[in-house]
């Protein structure tokens, strides 16, 4: 009998404590919940343990850790939108890859996938507003590569690389840094100690080597500060992994971008009919100015072999079929000489 006793004391120990084991997949995070709620008790892959009897109290929801493209297109509403300085709106279109903040998976499991989209969508219109605003169109249009760096450094970053200098007045940061960016490259230093190509990298970002393109006015040309200075962000992308830090959109939506892809740039139906439009009256005003040019030899070999110069006019025209042949006498239709 006691040996019965004893077996059944044991088997419920075994439950008891072994019902609070957790087995999550690969490849996945776990997010522990109580009584349906969501809680801050979170697992990665493997063996986990949470309290006994955890079975009859809560349940683990499950994230795929895995990076994932989602798609940012017109068609599906979700491409960003800015307009150019000569009013122009510009669609961008490409993808970005994300999972879920392991250390901010509570954050990310109450949000949802469509305040996600959105969120990209509204990060990239933000940060590209002022930006667009200062270029026209077909410039805008034609700077893909560019963008594409600072869209990947807002994602990716704490901060975007311009945003350590004054606008106004860039030289200053080449000739003594900002504390905000001698304070980045400490925090680079210390999480890459023990990294010496790493440490090499670092030494490249001194403020010193910074290239600060500017525009007429004197202030930081943004497109061409991101294109000479491409191998120094590529280095602060590639460096932000070894710090851990997150971007204002990542701690905001609990995920981690790992890149975004910026595929096309296009103009929203309404500015490329405008653009049509305005490309066949410049067609249209070519035509003209090749028709008057024509005209005026015309009428300056009338004039030379002896026609009245009204006559001449009426004859030129003619014979391009502008207007109907006449017979003009006297000064009846005055002969106005236009320059070609």
């Amino acid at each position: 009998m006691g040996t019965v006793i004893f077996l059944l004391v044991l088997a419920s120990l075994v439950y008891i404590f072994g019902s609070g084991i957790v087995i999550i997949p690969t490849n996945h995070y776990g997010l522990q919940t109580v009584f349906n709620k969501k809680t801050e008790t979170k697992f990665k892959e493997g063996i986990n343990y949470t309290f006994p009897l955890f079975p009859l109290f809560g349940r683990v929801l499950l994230y795929l850790m895995e990076p994932k493209p989602e798609p940012l297109t017109t068609e599906n509403r979700s491409a960003a939108q800015v307009i150019s300085e000569d009013r122009f709106e510009l669609h961008l279109e490409g993808a970005f890859q994300w999972e879920p903040d392991f250390d901010n998976l509570l954050v990310y499991a109450k949000t949802s996938f469509k305040l996600i989209l959105n969120g990209v969508k509204v990060a990239i219109e933000e940060g590209l507003a002022d930006i667009a605003g200062k270029f026209k169109g077909e410039i805008f249009y034609a700077r893909r590569d560019d963008i594409s760096r600072i869209i990947n450094c807002k994602f990716s970053l704490e901060r975007r690389p311009d945003y350590y200098l004054d606008w106004k007045n860039p030289d200053d940061f080449i000739k003594n840094s900002s504390e905000s960016f001698k304070d980045y490259i400490e925090r680079l230093l210390k999480a890459n100690a023990n990294n010496l190509e790493n440490l090499k990298k670092i030494n490249k970002l001194d403020h010193s080597n910074w290239l600060t393109p500017k525009t007429e006015t004197g202030e930081l040309s943004i497109l061409d500060f991101y294109k000479d200075n491409v191998t120094r962000i590529v280095t602060m992308l590639e460096l932000e992994k070894s710090m851990n830090e997150k971007s204002e959109i990542e701690k905001r939506y609990g995920i981690k971008i790992t890149a975004f892809n910026l595929s096309k740039i296009l103009y929203s139906p309404e500015s490329m009919a405008a653009l049509e439009d305005s490309a066949q009256v410049d067609k249209r005003m070519e035509a003209f100015d090749k028709l008057h040019k024509r005209k005026m030899e015309i009428v300056k070999e009338l004039i030379h072999v002896g026609v009245d110069p009204n006559q001449a006019s009426n004859d030129a025209d003619a014979q391009l079929g502008i207007a109907p042949k006449q017979i003009i006498s006297g000064t009846a239709i005055p002969f106005i000489n236009t320059k070609p």
